[in-house]
């Protein structure tokens, strides 16, 4: 899988090359050329009169915008490889690197500067060494062992005399002698008791950018992904989670099956998914399952459609109740953490017989619309044979049910004849809209 994502990026940065594209790739590109382990997105630097040219070859190659985070100056790309169902990742800084929009390197500087190694221009040296020190500084706060490896390498090799000199320009002088000494005899931890007070130093010297400054913080505080308010018990259940993927459909159409595939599909693609049943017939915490088989014993007995009526109507809030308590104690917490695929996703209660359909339509009031949903269906002579026990009066009744619920929910309708055709559409459009949405 490396090699994939190894090509892609070569393609790119070769179109980059070709087209006159001013960029340099800013770290951890180590493994495009030597045997080191995968990242999933480049970081580059383009000069900002470049910017168009450079989106329209990403967009030529499968490229997707991701949607505009806090930062302003940062803008992600994602590249879906259809054949391999792989999203490999560009984030661009747009004419400078930046610390919160507040640029400490200029993209015409580092561009005069670069240096290309095979198909891929990167920083300088010396560009190199101002990079990791202030992307340590300003944006970690601590120094990674990896980048405390490179920057000792770096350091053995550049004109530190020249690095001085500009981190006294993004600092101070005194700054950026302490800064060079520590890193001289390799004493991190020093520079790392003073990480805020240096970016309290970079902000306050720069009075000209705290307004941006401030609203950047305000995007980034209200920023579901970043909110803090998202770990305060109560108001963390009204913080939109990640994403909620569903299947639903009839008894024999899949659900299951493409689902379990999915959710391996997309940790393996380096997405983090989890799996979750949301029927009627597992893991109920009220006893509904218990007390349907007993009404369906005894269902024959029963001859007045209102007595039947009225019972399927009684039944309703304790199946919502407890689709509602398994949602809010399994579903949402997990949504909280990484995607959340799910089987069914609580379809079963839209499918109770006898149940007039206002009721129905009033039911999905109550359950947050998946961010994608997938109806996968047959028809009934096929779903039959799938399904020998299930009576295919049922399995019809069934399918006009969930027909009008894949409307509700904008789902992908999927007829499920080829296993592998199949998922590949399940597969394409999951990892695409995942990356639609920045992940």
């Amino acid at each position: 899988m490396k090699h994939i994502y190894i090509q892609t990026f070569r393609e790119i940065l070769t179109a980059f090359n070709d087209a006159n594209v001013r960029y340099c790739v800013l770290r951890n590109y180590e493994f495009l050329f030597v045997d080191m382990e995968l990242e999933g997105h480049l970081d580059l630097v383009i000069l900002g009169e470049d910017m168009e040219k450079a989106a329209a070859i990403l967009r030529e190659h499968g490229g997707i915008k991701y949607p505009q985070q806090f930062s302003r100056c940062h803008q992600g790309h994602g590249v879906y490889v259809p054949a391999q169902h792989v999203k490999v990742g560009f984030d661009i800084q747009n004419d400078g690197v930046y610390w919160n929009d507040i640029p400490y390197l200029s993209a015409a500087e580092v561009v005069a500067r670069r240096k290309r190694v095979e198909f891929a221009y990167v920083l300088s040296d010396e560009d190199a060494l101002i990079m990791y020190i202030c992307h340590s500084i300003l944006g970690k706060r601590f120094f990674k062992p990896k980048y405390q490896e490179i920057i000792g390498t770096l350091y053995s090799r550049v004109d530190t005399t020249f690095v001085e000199q500009h981190l006294a320009n993004i600092f101070s002088s005194q700054i950026a002698r302490f800064i060079m000494g520590c890193i001289s005899s390799g004493d991190y931890r020093s520079l790392e008791k003073r990480c805020y007070l240096y970016v309290a130093h970079f902000l306050l010297t720069r009075p000209g950018q705290w307004l941006s400054f401030f609203l950047l913080s305000l995007r980034w505080f209200f920023t579901a992904k970043h909110c803090p308010l998202r770990y305060v018990p109560v108001i963390k259940w009204f913080v939109r989670g990640y994403p909620l993927i569903a299947f639903i459909g009839p008894d024999g159409a899949g659900k299951s099956s493409n689902a379990a595939r999915l959710v391996e599909l997309l940790n393996e693609r380096r997405f983090k998914a989890s799996l979750i049943y949301a029927g009627r017939g597992n893991a109920n915490v009220v006893p509904v399952k218990k007390l349907g088989d007993v009404y369906i014993r005894h269902e024959r007995l029963i001859t007045s459609s209102f007595v039947k009526k009225c019972i399927a109507i009684a039944a309703v809030p304790l199946y919502m109740s407890d689709l509602l308590i398994r949602y809010f104690s399994h579903v949402l917490p997990q949504r909280h953490k990484e995607i959340v695929v799910t089987d069914r996703y609580f379809s079963d209660i839209f499918l109770i017989k006898h149940v007039p359909h206002f009721i129905r339509k009033s039911m999905l009031l109550f359950f947050p619309q998946p961010t994608l949903t997938f109806y996968l269906y047959n028809d009934v002579q096929t779903l039959t044979k799938r399904r020998a026990d299930h009576p295919p009066e049922d399995l019809e009744r069934q399918m006009k049910l969930l027909k009008i619920l894949s409307n509700s929910f904008d789902a992908v309708e999927i007829k499920t004849s080829h296993g592998r055709k199949d998922f590949n559409v399940i597969a394409d459009t999951t990892v695409k809209k995942l990356i639609e949405l920045g992940y």
